[in-house]
């Protein structure tokens, strides 16, 4: 029963952990993630891309509303305001494509396949040449491919999504398994080395900083851990807490964090 209540306590803390990546000014060669699935369609430049699951993924702009792909796309796109990317499902095949904002001048630059019908793919981020994208789903595999030519390279396993800061790429595993505590690994952009900091309850992304409470030992009730900050390769490490009894953490920052006691009272720590 106890196992059961730290399980719980621990997933809501995943969802309660707040990332907060750092600004990175709109370059062509970087593709943001946007969901498309809004009301009104979600603002890129000059356009406005909506989807529903009753038409499909549009482009809008003025009174002008271009169809871009049927009900069997993804809301979630990538774009540098002017193109965009996007997947499509049929079946246990995926595809991806990349257009003008318009819709105009479509290409399709990766097709693969899924395990099963009803499988999950989602486009996490764009750099240069390259498209990174999940499939599959708890767990899912980070995949790149090349958009010139068009090779698609599994670089890990167990990654249900990603968290982006500047030209790194946090890999965020399956939810489900964060009893125990998860591997913090990252890649960067610019090689595609995926290389792992340390196992972790929760880590956040401040600027250049990466904030990240380090399992140590798993008590009766909850873990024991250290809490970390470092710069967002792993480097230059500096001990903010030791030895700290909680369930789960989140909200960390240089000042303090936010964690859940032995008692399952949600407290703040503050870093002497």
């Amino acid at each position: 029963m106890k196992t059961k209540k730290i399980v719980i306590a621990v997933l809501t803390c995943v969802l309660l952990s707040g990332i907060v990546p750092l600004p990175v000014n709109a370059a062509s060669s970087t593709y943001k993630q946007y969901n498309a699935y809004t009301s009104k369609g979600i603002k890129i430049g000059a356009y406005r891309i909506k989807w529903h699951y009753k038409t499909g993924l549009y482009s809008i702009k003025g009174k002008k509303k271009v169809k871009i792909a049927g009900t069997n796309s993804n809301a979630v796109v990538l774009s540098n305001k002017k193109k965009l990317y996007y997947s499509v499902k049929k079946g246990k095949k995926y595809y991806i494509y990349s257009s003008k904002m318009n819709g105009k001048n479509k290409k399709r630059i990766a097709k693969g396949k899924l395990l099963y019908s009803d499988s999950y793919i989602n486009l996490e981020y764009g750099y240069g040449n390259k498209v990174y994208f999940v499939t599959e789903l708890d767990p899912g595999t980070l995949k790149v491919v090349n958009v010139k030519t068009k090779k698609i390279k599994r670089l890990a396993k167990n990654v249900t999504s990603t968290t982006r800061s500047g030209n790194y790429l946090y890999l965020d595993p399956y939810s489900g398994d964060a009893y125990g505590g998860q591997p913090l690994r990252f890649l960067s952009t610019k090689n595609d080395k995926v290389k792992t900091i340390s196992k972790c309850a929760n880590y956040t992304v401040r600027g250049k900083t990466l904030y990240y409470s380090n399992y140590k030992k798993t008590l009766k009730k909850g873990f024991l851990v250290d809490v970390i900050r470092c710069k967002r390769n792993g480097s230059k490490k500096r001990y903010l807490a030791k030895n700290i009894k909680v369930i789960c953490t989140w909200n960390i920052s240089s000042k303090g964090m936010n964690y859940m006691d032995q008692n399952y009272t949600e407290k703040y720590y503050k870093f002497k």
